[in-house]
């Protein structure tokens, strides 16, 4: 039983409505520092996992190649013009502050490369554990953003319990032909997305995270050939 991607969807949608349920009761001073603490929450979740890289130089053209790509493709800005729909759908009221968040929470909950490992190990040893601390950060992340972003937050839950589910259910298939090599290169290229999410959380820098995407698919083919 997938109890890992069950508790990681659930602790958004949780997260998602309680944070609507309680909207402007949350402090502005927790509103605008929280999210900078939990940016460099992530950041430092990130750091961990490139440190056990068996190859940088995989891990780095990976990201690299993968962010021309994402950049060319323009990941960001279709993810973006979407965010912009959902929300006039959702909660007309938001503005560009609420799409932003939107991106950020989907890239962070949705496609990160610790929820997609972390799917992926459950399914093939039922390991929960990854995804189980997960479940913890995006949940008080979650409450955070729709706090800003409105109940469209909470939809993500539902669209994070699609995708961790299918991978879970591909990670008896898949698991099995990665070296431990090339499953500790898709980790750091993981921790890569993760510490950039968390500088954008963080309002560290203006990067955005989704372009990066790419990099996660890459770094199966790069950890073969160099």
């Amino acid at each position: 039983m997938p109890i890992g991607v069950i508790c990681n969807s659930m602790g958004v949608l949780l997260g998602g409505l309680l944070g609507c349920r309680l909207g402007d009761r949350i402090p502005e001073r927790i509103r605008h520092s929280l999210p900078a603490v939990l940016g460099f929450v992530a950041i430092t979740m990130g750091i961990i996992k490139i440190v056990t890289t068996q190859s940088m130089l995989a891990v780095t053209l990976s990201v690299l190649f993968g962010t021309l790509i994402g950049e060319a493709l323009c990941i960001d800005g279709f993810f973006r013009s979407r965010a912009v729909k959902t929300l006039k759908r959702v909660d007309p009221v938001r503005g560009k502050e609420g799409a932003d968040l939107l991106v950020l929470a989907f890239v962070a909950f949705c496609l990160s490369g610790t929820g997609i490992f972390g799917a992926l190990e459950e399914g093939l040893s039922g390991d929960s554990s990854i995804l189980l601390s997960k479940a913890a950060l995006d949940f008080i992340t979650a409450i955070l953003f729709a706090s800003v972003a409105g109940p469209s937050i909470a939809l993500l839950g539902l669209a994070q319990g699609a995708i961790l589910i299918v991978l879970y259910l591909a990670g008896g298939l898949v698991a099995p032909l990665l070296s431990p090599a090339t499953v500790s290169n898709f980790l750091s290229v993981g921790g890569v997305l993760t510490a950039m999410n968390g500088c954008a959380m963080a309002e560290i820098s203006d990067i955005r995270p989704a372009n990066t995407m790419p990099a996660l698919l890459l770094v199966f083919i790069l950890s073969r050939l160099v």
